[in-house]
């Protein structure tokens, strides 16, 4: 049994190790020791064992397959999905990219389709919600710019209901403007039934603003011209308090609950130089004097429109060559400027009693009207404005006025 193998890993020792067995000699019965091998160290079978390793089923070759197999199946379904979220992006994006086309085409009724409720489905979400507000908001446009032109075709039309020229008068002058606030105005003037010696003047504000006011208005001046008519025709013409009376009675509960019209009414006659007026709730007229000195009329009575049983009293005023009668609404002294500041009641009576003298019923509103416009450069119209002026001639000359044209707008 003696002899010498090679061993492995047995570090340290460069010579062969004896192995050493104790036995009991049989013949003797003596226990002697017994050289059985030598084991000589040496690393030549290292690499041969290696080799035969992985031919051997151990313990570790099951969990390490395990792990392998493991590693393998979350990288291929990581692929998988991460495909399937490319595509899907990618179909996402393609359907936003033409629909964004179309919208750009000015189809808003496009929408994306996307049944998934993650952030690309919110995307979609998004996208068709912006389409569907588009969409509204471009049919309030069209409807908007309808409304639009029916109320320019309404302002042109109502610039034909102020008169288009001013009356031929023997030893006075008429003039008026006016200024709407918004697009229409629910402001009136109109000279009726005028003659070489005198005729009719009104003035008028109905409230509220916008179309509705401007309705009221063209109602208001469409019942005063058919019933001068009626009384023209019958050559019968009332006082002026019975007749802004039977106008009240007339208009009352037309305009709706709590709407009226304050309204200035006035007769002149250029031969006696007298104004019969009623003032039914209108600003108080002011008459300016040959020297230029400025005087506040008596105040009125109620606003037209509002009771039908309601009286009015007639006034009467002499005015003097080279006088003159303004009446306005108040638009012209409750004009702002940029600073919140009214025009006010004083400056109109600073404006004209700084006037040139002497000037005729067209020169004093234009004077006045550019005064306010001045003042109110830079800020918002919240009222309308309009201003209407009498002028007797300061000779007694006896000539007619010529008969130019009334602007529609004073600043137009």
């Amino acid at each position: 049994m003696r002899g010498e193998i090679e061993a492995n890993f047995v570090p340290g020792s460069r010579r062969p190790v004896p192995i050493v067995v104790i036995a009991r000699n049989w013949q003797t019965g003596q226990l002697e020791d017994w050289v059985v091998c030598q084991v000589r160290p040496s690393y030549s079978r290292t690499i041969e064992d290696l080799g035969h390793m992985g031919l051997r089923t151990a313990s570790w070759v099951a969990p390490f397959g395990a792990i392998t197999f493991g590693l393998i199946s979350a990288y291929a379904f990581g692929l998988f999905l991460s495909l399937r979220l490319a595509q899907r992006i990618v179909s996402v994006i393609d359907g936003l990219s033409h629909a964004a086309w179309r919208v750009g085409k000015g189809d808003f009724s496009v929408r994306v389709t996307d049944p998934e409720h993650d952030q690309l489905g919110r995307l979609a979400a998004s996208f068709n919600a912006m389409t569907h507000d588009l969409e509204k908001m471009r049919e309030h446009e069209k409807q908007r710019a309808i409304l639009e032109r029916d109320i320019a075709l309404g302002r042109e039309a109502q610039q034909y209901l102020y008169p288009r020229q001013s009356p031929v008068l023997s030893q006075a002058s008429v003039w008026g403007v006016t200024q709407p606030a918004r697009i229409v105005s629910g402001d009136l003037y109109d000279f009726l039934s005028f003659t070489e010696r005198g005729g009719i003047n009104i003035c008028a504000d109905v409230s509220g603003k916008g179309t509705s006011a401007a309705l009221m208005m063209a109602n208001l001046q469409a019942v005063t011209h058919g019933r001068l008519l009626l009384l023209d025709n019958a050559n019968v013409r009332p006082a002026p308090d019975a007749f802004v009376a039977a106008l009240n009675r007339e208009i009352s509960g037309r305009f709706g609950d709590n709407r009226y019209a304050t309204l200035f009414y006035g007769e002149f006659d250029s031969q006696t130089r007298i104004l019969r007026y009623v003032n039914a709730g209108h600003m108080p007229p002011i008459i300016i004097s040959a020297e230029g000195e400025v005087t506040r009329l008596p105040n009125g009575d109620l606003p037209v429109g509002l009771f039908p049983d309601a009286t009015f009293q007639e006034h009467r005023v002499m005015v003097p060559r080279g006088s003159s009668i303004v009446v306005y609404t108040d638009g012209v002294s409750d004009a702002l400027n940029s600073e919140g500041e009214e025009f006010g009641e004083e400056g109109i009576m600073r404006c004209l009693t700084s006037l040139p003298r002497p000037m005729d019923a067209e020169g004093i509103c234009k004077h006045l009207a550019g005064k306010v416009a001045e003042w109110a450069a830079g800020a918002d119209r919240f009222d309308d404005t309009t201003i209407l002026a009498l002028s007797v001639m300061p000779t007694s000359e006896t000539h007619a006025m010529r008969g130019d044209k009334l602007p529609a707008s004073y600043l137009d």
